[in-house]
């Protein structure tokens, strides 16, 4: 019902007289000082998987992403995308007054497709309020992938939070950003604090751009209460049914130890990222690095465990990547970026340190202003610095189709 009314509203929207803007997919309403921009796009992504997994954000955490019986080899999976979305500018005394709202559907051929919220955030001047990018984010440092898995999954998690944040530009070319977060997309099986405190300062010229970002995180589990131990339950029972009374003991629940109380416990951790690009003629070079836990760390997953008293400890992961792509003419890129996460060793968590290491080579040709295609090839391993000779790995070839809606 809800996505109903939101689908009748915008219809009724952009029933209204308009006034075509400069700029394709710009409106403006008459009356008004405001400018109605409407995008979306839709695409189809098919994958030949070789060796592994088939990827295409199949919703698995990179760590875990590379069990290769999970989907068979040499065949072929696709996969169904649409993304919709619309924002509002309006000149004020205190700066734009920006609304924006995006969704995105996606059919994979799972029971799970769903439309989700991407963005819906208000902005006036530097203050942002709602969900968007989280500040931590640098996307003009990502690889021109297509294919984001592993190293190139951008550290970010799934990027998007609810926050209240604040940007400006102290001189030209500088710009500097701070707020607070919340990461709503955390497992609802933890009892913690998500909020987070993140800063980010760059850089940005004819070049390219340079930035660092900071995010500080707080976990606490809270108290539990003492459980006493239970002695095993059960009855006699006579199994045979012959007549004669041989009765056995059957077991109904088995007996328990005793838990013990424990206070509850809290951390905070930092998050550090740095990202850059450079450009060098119809080429351009991007780089990045991190350090982080959790959201800030690759993929929101082992951001933080518990021991047996209730303690609260971390999980760092360390990842680092290089892209680089060459516009061939106006209308053909190649592109290329080779990278690696390292989650380190931990006791509870994960007996050995995890390195993850992958690289691209793709084609990308911009066909029409709204029709895009692509070729890709991307590989990865896995290896598993532990016990054992765990070294599973991933090879496919992806094609991808895109209609922009203007």
């Amino acid at each position: 019902m809800r996505t109903g009314r939101i689908i009748t509203a915008l219809a009724t929207m952009l029933a209204l007289p308009v006034m075509a803007a400069d700029a394709p997919g710009y409106f403006k309403v008459p009356g008004t000082e405001t400018t109605l921009k409407i995008y979306g796009y839709v695409q189809a992504d098919g994958v030949y998987d070789i060796d592994g997994n088939y990827g295409m954000d199949s919703g698995m955490y990179p760590s875990d992403n590379h069990d290769e019986d999970s989907v068979p080899d040499n065949q072929w999976n696709w996969r169904a995308k649409g993304r919709f979305g619309f924002t509002t500018t309006t000149p004020s005394s205190l700066g734009d007054v920006t609304v924006k709202m995006e969704f995105q559907a996606v059919d994979n051929g799972s029971s799970s497709n769903v439309v989700k919220m991407r963005h819906c955030f208000g902005r006036i001047g530097g203050l942002t309020i709602g969900k968007t990018d989280s500040l931590f984010a640098d996307w003009d440092a990502s690889a021109n992938y297509m294919d984001n898995d592993g190293p190139l999954y951008d550290f970010y998690g799934n990027s998007r939070v609810n926050q209240i944040s604040y940007a400006f530009s102290p001189a030209e070319g500088w710009n500097i950003a701070f707020g607070l977060e919340s990461n709503t997309n955390s497992s609802p099986s933890k009892d913690f604090d998500t909020n987070s405190l993140v800063a980010a300062a760059g850089y940005s010229g004819d070049w390219g751009h340079v930035r660092a970002s900071v995010a500080y995180q707080k976990y606490k589990n809270e108290a539990t209460a003492a459980i006493p131990a239970h002695a095993a339950t059960g009855m006699m029972v006579d199994m045979t049914n012959d007549g004669v009374n041989n009765p056995v003991w059957v077991e109904l629940t088995p007996a328990t130890p005793a838990v013990p109380a424990y206070g509850s416990d809290s951390k905070g951790c930092v998050s550090w990222g740095l990202g850059a690009n450079y450009v060098v003629g119809k080429g351009n070079i991007t780089a990045q690095v991190f350090d982080g836990v959790g959201f800030y760390g690759a993929g929101d997953v082992d951001k933080f465990y518990t021991d047996d008293e209730n303690q609260v400890d971390f999980q760092r992961a360390f990842a680092w990547n290089l892209g680089y792509s060459h516009a061939v003419t106006d209308s053909v890129t190649v592109a290329a970026g080779f990278g690696q996460i390292k989650w380190k060793e931990d006791k509870n968590l994960a007996p050995a340190t995890i390195t993850l290491t992958n690289y691209f080579l793709n084609c990308q040709w911009q066909a029409t202003k709204q029709a895009s295609f692509g070729i890709e090839y991307f590989n990865g391993k896995l290896k598993w610095d532990g016990e054992g000779d765990y070294e599973p790995k991933e090879s496919r070839i992806s094609v991808r189709a895109k209609f922009q809606l203007f």
